[in-house]
């Protein structure tokens, strides 16, 4: 299991101050991460993740729901890896709306991220920085 380590190698006028960067190799394979603030976001509102990132891995993204009921973890959408020699800063906006719709009753949530090991590969990297959901109630 991999850890996360907080650093400020070739920061991009974007980053601030830090950012986090998980590296991945046969011995370290899987890293599993989640927000530790629960949101209340209203059913039917407009929400999204926004996140940059920079990855020669996959990453998985989810959408924790934490409800009376229990706690379930529900992937919603993968960033595919990009070539190591040409990797770049990227943002992206992932739309929520559907994934809270879809929640329990007085739902609260969380953000989750996980990634193993892409197959083939001896050594990868993911760099993430301002993760941010933002929503209108």
């Amino acid at each position: 299991l991999s850890n996360y380590e907080i650093v400020n190698e070739n920061l991009q006028p974007f980053n601030g101050n830090l950012y986090a960067k998980i590296s991945l190799n046969s011995a370290d394979s899987l890293w599993v991460a989640n927000t530790e603030t629960q949101l209340s976001i209203s059913k039917g509102r407009e929400a999204y993740l926004e996140i940059d990132y920079h990855n020669t891995n996959s990453l998985t993204t989810g959408l924790i729901y934490v409800s009376p009921a229990g706690v379930t973890n529900n992937i919603n959408i993968r960033l595919n890896a990009q070539n190591p020699e040409t990797v770049v800063w990227k943002k992206i906006y992932i739309e929520l709306r559907e994934l809270i719709g879809a929640s329990p009753n007085s739902s609260n949530f969380l953000q989750s991220f996980s990634c193993y090991l892409d197959p083939g590969q001896i050594s990868t990297e993911i760099l993430i920085d301002n993760i941010k959901v933002v929503y209108f109630n």
